[in-house]
């Protein structure tokens, strides 16, 4: 008889002639060598049974002989053992599982008494008790096979899709275990590309995001005893391309000519290297920097209808953007005229203002005043500027008392009414030198000159004044003396 753990790996073997106890492993491999006969059956039995016999024997035995007197114990015609008439109580056990007969047949137990009298005749009394009998050891073997299922068909996944579920358990059967109490285990040998969890006998199988190949999956499933069946299923996740992505683009962008506006594309690509990604333009002055971002740089007022191309070479987004450019006028000081020999002690004086709109749009109601350090001396209005056109309109400054350099400050638009590219450039400033009156004889001159300054408005003005004091004076002042006679 060979013993082995694994059904593999055997041992060396032990003779048996007798039916003594193997010494045996999981797994057990007879060789059986006769010299006559035939072979009927081989048993090899999983029982041990004991039978243990207790009684005693009393009176006396002076006239028995001991070698030929004793009790003899048989299972079916197989002797197993004998007691001598010895007086006393005794308790033997040995092994009967050689002796058990089959299945199904009837077990018999006998008992037998052998005396044998060598005496004078003097009458003597023997008593053997048997007090019990136990048959132990014993046990049936109920053999519980493997659970069966039926081997799931592999599972095919893509990598951007939800997963799969199978059901599984009610494949399964087995000889003792309810289906329902079956208990299915089933664990990936890649998680970090599919995870497979079990669910009230159903496998479901979740792929990881991004990822695609070959995963293994092993399937076990076990009785209440414990026992087995596995199988081993591939998980194959398909891989997909997946387009690029970006943000959302407005509808409408605002765009001021000469102040580019920056559009953040966010555009990225899981599975192709962003620098593999094409984003083009239909319009020479909507580009591409090299963040990836698009750049609106209109060169003229309009509504223009911008599409751009996001492509992977595999797929392709097209979209539309509408660009509203507007331009607002941009005001500024370009020159200040005045007649530096006429600026005299007390003289008023033209300062014209010279302003041009370098903007794409026309400005209108254009304010201009004119300060003396803090002091305003004169204001004016130019209505309509036309885009990149130059316009004039004056102040008229009278000058101050005191001869020497003072400040003359020019604004165009000082209130912020007009809203301009640039509010920057909207001031001049400068020093001028007023001249003093000479006590010669060109004081005359002088004031000639400063006469001859004034514009046709202010003499009016002084004229009528000049008439109004007359007439006030001459009627406050004293009436006519009468004469009387």
């Amino acid at each position: 008889i060979q013993s082995s753990a694994d059904g593999i790996s055997w041992g060396s073997g032990v003779g048996i002639t007798d039916g003594t106890l193997i010494s045996a492993g999981n797994y057990l491999r007879a060789d059986i060598v006769i010299f006559d006969g035939c072979i009927s059956g081989l048993r090899i039995d999983f029982n041990d049974p004991t039978i243990s016999i207790n009684g005693e024997i009393t009176g006396l035995t002076d006239g028995l002989q001991a070698e030929y007197s004793y009790l003899s114990f048989a299972i079916g015609t197989n002797l197993i053992s004998t007691q001598p008439m010895t007086v006393g109580s005794f308790s033997l056990s040995f092994p009967v599982g050689r002796y058990l007969p089959v299945s199904g047949e009837t077990l018999d137990l006998g008992v037998g008494a052998r005396f044998y009298w060598s005496s004078n005749g003097v009458p003597e009394t023997v008593v053997a008790q048997i007090e019990d009998i136990t048959l132990s050891g014993g046990f049936v073997v109920e053999w519980d096979y493997d659970p069966i299922c039926e081997r799931p068909a592999d599972v095919y996944l893509n990598e951007d899709g939800i997963g799969d579920v199978v059901s599984f358990r009610n494949t399964c059967s087995d000889d003792i275990t309810p289906v329902n109490n079956l208990i299915v285990t089933a664990q990936s040998q890649n998680e970090s590309l599919v995870e497979v969890s079990v669910e009230d006998g159903r496998l479901v199988f979740n792929q990881q995001q991004e990822q695609s190949g070959i995963a293994p999956v092993d399937i076990n499933v076990a009785d209440e005893r414990g026992n087995l069946w596995s199988t081993t299923i591939d998980v194959l996740v398909a891989s997909v391309d997946d387009p690029p992505t970006y943000d959302i683009l407005p509808q409408e962008v605002l765009v001021p000519v000469g102040e580019p506006v920056t559009i953040t594309l966010n555009v990225q690509d899981i599975d192709t290297g962003i620098e593999q990604v094409s984003i083009l333009t239909d319009t020479s002055w909507a580009t591409i920097d090299q963040y990836r971002n698009l750049n609106l740089a209109p060169l003229s007022p309009g509504t223009f209808d911008i599409s751009i191309s996001i492509s992977d070479g595999t797929t392709t987004f097209t979209e539309s953007i509408i660009v509203l450019a507007t331009s607002d006028p941009d005001l500024l000081i370009e020159s200040v005229e005045f007649d530096s020999e006429k600026m005299i002690v007390g003289s008023v004086n033209e300062i014209k203002v010279w302003v041009r709109n370098d903007g794409f749009s026309p400005a209108s109601l254009v304010s201009i005043r004119c300060f003396n350090g803090q002091t305003l001396i004169g204001s004016a209005n130019i209505t309509h500027i036309s885009a990149e056109g130059l316009e004039s309109a004056s102040c008229y400054w009278q000058l101050p008392m005191d001869a020497g350099n003072t400040s003359l400050r020019v604004y165009v638009d000082p209130t912020h009414d007009i809203f301009e590219i640039s509010e920057t450039n909207n001031e001049y400033s400068s020093s001028v030198n007023v001249l003093p009156l000479n006590n010669s004889g060109t004081t005359s001159v002088q004031q000639d000159t400063w006469m001859a300054n004034l514009p046709p408005s202010a003499i009016w003005i002084l004229a009528v004044t000049i008439i109004l004091g007359a007439i006030i004076a001459l009627q406050l002042g004293p009436g006519k003396i009468r004469r009387e006679i």
